[in-house]
């Protein structure tokens, strides 16, 4: 999965938020990763895995966006399918 960050100050915080959570990365440019989780996960469930994670570490980085999306387009930008992740908030409060 790709992700591309807001902030690319904060990309090697994301990085190893996701390396110390069995994920591995490959930075593809500042702002741009490729993310995937280690074991025999389908695409579906690598593409859940990686959106847990990244809303975890963005819960502490409310004022980032992230979009992901599986592929890229000729401009080296995320194509087909983008989602924007937002943090998860907690509005138990």
């Amino acid at each position: 999965m790709l992700l591309k960050v807001s902030d690319p100050r904060l990309v090697p915080d994301l990085v190893e938020f996701l390396t110390d959570n069995d994920g591995y990365v490959t930075r593809l440019d500042s702002d741009l990763l490729e993310v995937g989780f280690l074991g025999s996960l389908n695409d579906a469930a690598q593409m859940i895995e990686t959106e847990h994670h990244v809303r975890t570490w963005m819960a502490s980085h409310p004022d980032v966006i992230v979009a992901a999306s599986e592929a890229l387009d000729s401009a080296d930008s995320p194509a087909g399918v983008v989602v924007r992740l937002r943090a998860m908030r907690d509005d138990s409060r």
